[in-house]
């Protein structure tokens, strides 16, 4: 007497035999306009390869076997046969996928019978799957733009980030990446079970534009242009007088008496020059157009960093983007972003030093404002000595 399993397996490959005259009009856009006999005999021999394989408990081998038959011919009967290899392996998400793709392939009137039940069982035993599938939430607090979370190694989209996800039971690693730092997680859910973990990120941890170098200059000392009154002892062109004589110079008074005879020599009377305008306002315009070429650069960098973030983020959403060219794409948009901030820092720090220097330096018209005001100094004695002579 017959098993079930080879009834089962005669059954399928029975289907198979009939594929290409039975009317059978698949949905999915990979599946061949037209099936030749080396396709259709290369299905049917996989398929009985898998299903051995299956009957002996080697469902991984048996799921290569039966995902390549699935891929050639796209029919009702190795559908099943998949999602049901799927549900062996303990996957879950994946075979209630496939049972849900077998109900939505159209079938015609003239399909053979085979086909239609296999239909027909594939809605049955996906009802029967979708109680068991696991529940699980992933929250990241805070949640930057540039941070990036890993489940089983695969990059999670941002859309499935902070609500309720079907998945497979079982065990699972969860990883948040996020510059120089990584928190890791496992998480083990039971069939039918649900689970919420939040990654939650320190504050201090996140990336910020570094402070703008302090502005405040040390006070300047001006020189001061006050200079004592100068002594200018003034030589004699007529004779000493004597008490003797009785008589005194005639361009001398009271006050020249008391002028000792010692004459000390002339002092050098010449008024030390102001000091020109400073250096100040060159040195501020000099500075000020580095940190513009700084802030510039920043930019440059900023644009840099949006494009890095923008593939990133396409090639996350893409699931035959690898996971190396991921990498790749984060690490590089994380070195762009910090030129970025340094640029920003250094340039706004050397901008605002040399607008502080062009403010605070002294302008022509003060250094004419001090030389004027030395002159006034020397100008009285020098003028009241020339009317005494």
């Amino acid at each position: 007497m017959l098993s079930r399993r080879t009834v089962h397996r005669a059954f399928v490959l029975a289907a198979l035999w009939f594929a290409d005259s039975s009317g059978v009009s698949v949905a999915d856009a990979r599946t061949p306009a037209v099936v030749d006999d080396q396709t259709r005999s290369a299905a049917r021999a996989l398929t009985e390869q898998g299903l051995k394989l299956y009957d002996a408990h080697d469902y991984k081998a048996a799921l290569d076997r039966l995902s390549r038959a699935d891929e050639l011919v796209r029919l009702p009967t190795t559908g099943v046969n998949l999602a049901r290899v799927y549900a062996k392996l303990g996957k879950l998400l994946e075979a209630s996928e496939k049972y849900l793709a077998v109900t939505r392939l159209t079938l015609e009137a003239t399909a053979a019978p085979a086909q239609q039940t296999s239909q027909q069982a594939a809605e049955a035993e996906r009802a029967a799957i979708l109680p068991r599938l696991a529940s699980l939430e992933i929250s990241v607090e805070p949640f930057p733009s540039e941070a990036v979370v890993t489940l089983d190694g695969q990059p999670l989209a941002r859309a499935m980030i902070g609500v309720a996800n079907p998945i497979n039971p079982g065990s699972h690693a969860l990883e948040l990446n996020l510059g120089q730092q990584r928190i890791m997680r496992s998480v083990t859910l039971a069939e039918g079970g649900s689970q919420r973990v939040v990654l939650r990120l320190d504050p201090p941890t996140l990336p910020d534009a570094p402070p703008a170098p302090s502005a405040t200059l040390p006070s300047a000392t001006l020189p001061s242009a006050t200079l004592p009154p100068a002594t200018i002892p003034i030589p004699s062109t007529e004779p000493a007088a004597t008490p003797e004589s009785g008589v005194m110079g005639p361009a001398m008074d009271l006050e020249d008496a008391a002028l000792p005879a010692t004459r000390e020599p002339a002092a050098d009377t010449t008024s030390p020059s102001a000091p020109g305008p400073s250096g100040m306002p060159i040195a501020g315009v000099g500075v000020t157009a580095l940190g513009g070429a700084g802030l510039v650069t920043a930019g440059v960098f900023g644009l840099i960093t949006q494009s890095i973030v923008a593939d990133l983020v396409a090639c996350t959403d893409d699931l035959a983007c690898p996971r190396a060219e991921q990498i790749s794409f984060f690490d590089s948009a994380t070195v762009a972003q910090r030129n970025m901030f340094i640029a920003l820092g250094a340039g706004g720090g050397l901008a605002l030093t040399g607008v502080i220097l062009m403010v605070v330096s002294p302008s022509a018209e003060d250094s004419k404002s001090e030389q004027a005001r030395t002159s006034l100094v020397v100008s009285p004695t020098a003028a009241s000595l020339g009317l005494r002579w």
